[in-house]
């Protein structure tokens, strides 16, 4: 059974040509040459929707779609096949613009299906983005007859002379008159991700000798076209209500992303680079869950990492259609270069050092977390002593202390670098004969949500203190 084929003309009224970009179905048939692996991002300019000129389809506003795509060339003599692509058809004032979207990674095949009923040799001339095709250092034929071979002539139908200008020369099959030749396009790397390759002319040529003299004569040729990789999402850590952050940048550029102790997800922000794309989503575990991506808002993610521990880089899959339908996708694993850090709360294991000094006996001592201190009897009604904190809580970020009595909040120190803690707390005279107190210092790191901050407590102190009340004498008695 012969393969449907859907297809959009263009006639050119000036040449008397036209052109047709077709889409091989999925019902069994001709055999497509093309691997499955081949992908391409093809841009057609000037073809109508079927009209005599490009007025008449200009005022169209509708977005077609087509998968696997042939575009066949003016005359009909060769074909451009491509797998594992769609087409996109958008009309413009202009003109009306296809595009070919294919994943973005690289080799990527492109096959060339000729036919030739009177020359055993057809010669390819092509430019990319203004060099010739096998000059192209990101050009290479995979499989086929094509060989590269240098052609000094004239070029009768364009009526011009062509030097030392390099051609593919494609053998014909003398039983079948065809050849198919395999080439592709990637750069060293294999990854073509947002490469673009402008494609003008493309020529396919017989040469005829006469006299001494070469005269290449013009058989077809492929309207110009511009070839495309898709280029996928891309990510930037950001903050949300849900997912707080510190950021730490060094000369504008952000080093470590620090998040709560309480909170156990990182925010991200994509940005839609080539505006193309269906249903976009992203995983941090390796693709065993997805999520949509939301280009407008954060993006919150769960990750597993302890507190006080950190991921030297990020790493995360991004995937997306290339078509409405999802028939075709691409994916690329996205990695953020920068430093995750989750930080620890340290009540309980706190390294901040507690001062205390005695006002009234002038002393002054260290003690230790949880431990009891008595102040003595300010018999002149001043201040009892001072109980001071001092030390590092977090290497980065800045730092709120809140001082609590018996569980209510007497003092706040406000906007410390959490890595220079520095509060004090004085025992007032009042508290004398009062019996012990508790007496908490909170320190809370300050994160961003975008839109406000979140504190979460990352260190912490607690001393057990009480103002002594000497004994009084007693004066009266029996008379």
């Amino acid at each position: 059974m012969l393969k449907m084929l859907n297809y959009c003309k263009l006639k050119n009224t000036t040449r008397g040509l036209k052109k047709e970009i077709l889409e091989e179905s999925k019902m069994g048939g001709k055999k497509n040459f093309l691997s499955g692996t081949a992908v391409l991002l093809l841009l057609l300019s000037s073809c109508g929707g079927g009209g005599s000129n490009v007025s008449q389809v200009s005022e169209q506003t509708d977005q077609q779609i087509v998968v696997n795509p042939v575009i066949e060339s003016s005359s009909g003599i060769a074909l451009l096949k491509f797998k594992n692509a769609v087409l996109i058809e958008e009309p413009t004032r202009a003109s009306y613009n296809r595009v070919v979207v294919a994943p973005h990674t690289g080799a990527t095949n492109v096959q060339l299906e000729i036919r030739d009923v009177d020359n055993p040799y057809v010669y390819v001339y092509a430019k990319v983005n203004g060099v010739d095709l096998p000059n192209d250092p990101k050009f290479g034929i995979v499989d086929g007859s094509g060989t590269v071979e240098t052609l000094t002539a004239h070029d009768l139908v364009n009526n011009e002379d062509i030097t030392d200008t390099k051609f593919i020369k494609v053998s014909i099959d003398p039983e079948t008159k065809t050849s198919i030749l395999t080439f592709n396009y990637a750069d060293s790397t294999g990854n073509s991700e947002g490469m673009t390759f402008n494609v003008n002319p493309f020529r396919l040529y017989n040469l005829v000798t006469q006299d001494n003299s070469n005269i290449l004569d013009l058989g077809d040729y492929f309207e110009s076209f511009v070839i495309e990789f898709n280029h996928l999402p891309i990510v930037e850590f950001t903050v949300s209500d849900n997912c707080p952050a510190n950021k730490v940048e060094i000369d504008g550029q952000l080093v470590r992303l620090e998040i709560p102790p309480s909170k156990n997800c990182v925010a991200l922000s994509f940005t839609n680079v080539d505006s193309k794309g269906f249903s976009p989503q992203f995983s941090v575990d390796n693709g065993t869950t997805w999520s949509d991506i939301d280009y407008s808002s954060p993006n919150d993610a769960n990750v597993t990492i302890e507190p006080g521990n950190k991921f030297s880089s990020f790493s995360l899959q991004v995937k997306e259609a290339l078509d409405d339908s999802g028939t075709i996708f691409d994916s690329v694993q996205r990695t953020i270069n920068v430093e995750v850090y989750r930080d620890v709360n340290k009540v309980g294991a706190s390294g901040l050092n507690i001062e205390v000094n005695d006002l009234n006996s002038g002393n002054t001592w260290n003690v230790s977390d949880g431990d009891s201190v008595v102040f003595v009897d300010p018999r002149d009604n001043t201040n009892a002593g001072t109980i001071r904190i001092s030390g590092s809580s977090a290497s980065y970020g800045r730092c709120n202390v809140y001082i609590k009595k018996d569980g209510t909040t007497v003092a706040t120190v406000t906007d410390l670098p959490c890595s220079s803690i520095d509060a004090t707390f004085t025992a007032p005279a009042t508290d004398r004969g009062t019996g012990e107190h508790t007496l908490t210092f909170e320190v809370k790191k300050v994160y961003s949500t975008g839109t406000g901050t979140f504190e979460d407590t990352v260190d912490g102190v607690t001393v057990i203190y009480k103002v002594n009340q000497a004994p009084q004498i007693v004066t009266g008695g029996k008379g």
